[in-house]
């Protein structure tokens, strides 16, 4: 049985809280589940990295297996964002297909650079290949702003991760930007890349003031 019980209506997008304490699980807790998680992903993508260096996966069947590790890892990035398989609705499925399609077409146009050799085998690729699962963190923060939108919520802070940043992290922590603004970027697509560590904020604009909701 889960030791976890998902309550939409609490905080900004809905938190997990414990069935034996009644506590709720820390928006840090949770996303150091996704980093574990994101973490361990990486070792189908060395496995299909060491099968492709030795021969015995063409590059065609490296595709394939990568698009595997794709579509699993953030499917699954967005069900922990939405409280478990359980709660998926059909937009979380419609969202999750729309960036699994364009990830897809990223790694097509990788494994054709693996084909024609402008790609070496070299340490670059096996960076190139785990982008695609740290990716996850970006659907999940995706996943979050469209679920706030859908409560209410009408804007978005970042919050700085005090070990791990570059300057565009810094130039977005504590500011408020309006949900969909062109000029704000998620934990994934500012310089620091796949490789960001910063979470989010929301609040809902009142009276001209930004009312923060948790995270």
């Amino acid at each position: 049985m889960p030791k976890f019980r998902w309550q939409p209506k609490a905080g900004a997008t809905g938190r997990y809280q414990d069935k034996a304490t009644g506590r709720f699980v820390s928006s840090k807790a949770v996303r150091s589940e996704l980093d574990g998680f994101l973490d361990g992903a990486t070792d189908p993508v060395k496995s299909l990295a060491d099968q492709l260096r030795d021969g015995s996966l063409n590059v065609n069947d490296w595709e394939t297996g990568m698009r595997r590790v794709v579509k699993n890892t953030h499917l699954a990035a967005i069900a922990e964002e939405r409280g478990g398989w359980e709660n998926m609705t059909q937009s979380d499925y419609g969202r999750s297909g729309q960036i699994i399609r364009e990830q897809y077409g990223y790694l097509r146009v990788f494994a054709g650079q693996v084909a024609d050799g402008t790609q070496p085998l070299n340490g670059r690729f096996d960076v190139r290949s785990n982008l695609y699962v740290k990716a996850g963190r970006e659907s999940f923060y995706k996943s979050k702003q469209a679920a706030g939108k859908k409560n209410g919520l009408t804007h978005v802070q970042s919050k700085l991760n005090p070990a791990d940043h570059c300057w565009e992290c810094e130039k977005f922590d504590g500011k408020w930007y309006e949900i969909g603004d062109k000029s704000y970027k998620l934990p994934g697509q500012r310089i620091c890349n796949k490789n960001c560590k910063c979470s989010e904020l929301y609040g809902v604009m009142v009276d001209g003031t930004v009312i923060m909701a948790g995270a």
